[in-house]
């Protein structure tokens, strides 16, 4: 263990970065490419003088270059919900030329609804796993152009165990222990 102490020994490393504290870029985007309806925009930023040293901003864009337009409800399900707990999806688009409806979670394809304007999707909260999940939907128009809806956010948690709470008189005390694992919160 004591073998090569010298190399071991801290040296006098002196680290030198140059560059500007503030950084305003600008950049066209050409959104013919992007499908319409809603996208999240990420800029990576990294500082340079290690790895761990970058930051990251996200913003919320709508492209909107042809008249295809789509509503997204939940029709059953809440920001949180429990396991055994069957979410309802809503999709309908604004047009009759519609030739897949395709509802999107965790893990990819959560469903298919091909040749109709309007589709209702079933998903068992089992199937996704305890956690907070993303669902959105891609409408595609028969001519291939698509349409992608807001993106709704649920929380799915397990059903909480009851637990034992044990009182004292002298002094009054209430004590309970947690359950195993502890709580989900999203």
């Amino acid at each position: 263990m004591d073998q090569n102490v010298s190399d071991l020994q801290p040296r006098n490393h002196l680290y030198l970065t140059a560059g500007v504290t503030n950084l305003h870029l600008t950049f066209p985007l050409d959104t013919t490419a992007l499908s319409d309806g809603c996208h999240e925009l990420a800029a990576v930023v990294y500082e340079g003088s290690d790895v761990r040293t970058q930051a990251r901003v996200t913003q919320n864009v709508r492209v909107q270059n042809t008249p295809l337009n789509a509503t997204f409800t939940t029709l059953a399900g809440a920001s949180n919900t429990v396991l055994n707990f069957t979410l309802l999806f809503s999709v309908t688009a604004n047009t009759n030329t519609i030739s897949k409806i395709e509802l999107f979670a965790t893990g990819g394809s959560a469903g298919v609804a091909s040749n109709l304007s309007s589709a209702t999707f079933a998903l068992a909260a089992t199937n996704l796993g305890v956690g907070r999940h993303p669902f959105y939907a891609v409408v595609t128009r028969s001519d291939g152009k698509q349409y992608r809806t807001e993106t709704k956010w649920i929380c799915v948690g397990g059903a909480e165990p009851p637990f034992g709470l044990t009182m004292t008189i002298r002094p009054p005390t209430i004590t309970w222990r947690p359950p195993p694992g502890g709580f989900i919160r999203c």
